[in-house]
């Protein structure tokens, strides 16, 4: 796959994801070539385009619902996480609370290890500190692709059953790579502003009856 850069960024959320959105200037750190390399090297090691895009998708999302409640910033950045004692790049979704009841901090790792020779297409992680510590994991995400999966669905729902925490597939044939963080969302309780479940489990509600949708080629 191509090294990803700011040229590819562009031409994924344009053709892929379709969307004018772009994460740039990124928050942190304040030496934009920095957080740009720091930023692309995280999705360099994505396995697909694909993959990307449902970052970026969701990046998108989440950023435009914090616009809308009054954010100025970027809120897309670049951060270190420790997950199974193991240190991993991650892109760093700053003060998500603006737009949402729920975590301060989201970190999204691609290429997550999860058993000996197995790891999701990318794990979405938690934080009750917007300085981005004590990481929990929240959800897997799997991207199919329909060459590669369309045959081997049962083997996917195996994988999935091998782990104790939520994990979201995306199909190629039908996703939409912009709104699949509605499916996000949808996995957390509605009609109530409680962010934590009495078991510790952080939600993200939105706060509004907001939807980016409108906002995706502004």
């Amino acid at each position: 796959m191509q090294q990803i850069n700011k040229k590819q960024v562009d031409y994924i959320l344009r053709e892929i994801v379709d969307t004018t959105w772009r994460p740039y200037p990124l928050l942190i750190p304040s030496d934009q070539v920095e957080a740009e390399y720091r930023f692309h090297n995280v999705l360099n090691q994505c396995g697909s385009k694909l993959e990307i895009a449902a970052i970026l998708g969701l990046c998108a999302y989440i950023d435009l619902t914090c616009r809308h409640e009054g954010a100025t910033n970027c809120l897309t950045s670049f951060t270190f996480l420790q997950y199974n004692n193991t240190i991993h790049d991650a892109i760093w979704i700053v003060e998500p609370f603006v737009g949402f009841h729920g975590p301060s901090a989201i970190g999204i790792v691609p290429q997550l290890p999860f058993a000996e020779g197995y790891h999701h297409d990318f794990g979405i992680f938690h934080s009750h500190d917007n300085g981005g510590s004590n990481w929990n994991l929240a959800y897997a995400i799997e991207v199919d692709g329909v060459a590669t999966h369309r045959k081997r669905r049962d083997k996917d729902s195996y994988r999935d059953s091998l782990v104790d925490y939520p994990v979201i597939r995306l199909y190629e044939e039908t996703i939409d790579l912009f709104l699949w963080a509605e499916d996000y969302m949808a996995e957390f309780p509605k009609g109530n502003n409680v962010p934590w479940d009495t078991d510790g489990t952080l939600h993200l509600i939105p706060k509004t009856d907001y939807s980016p949708q409108q906002d995706r080629w502004s």
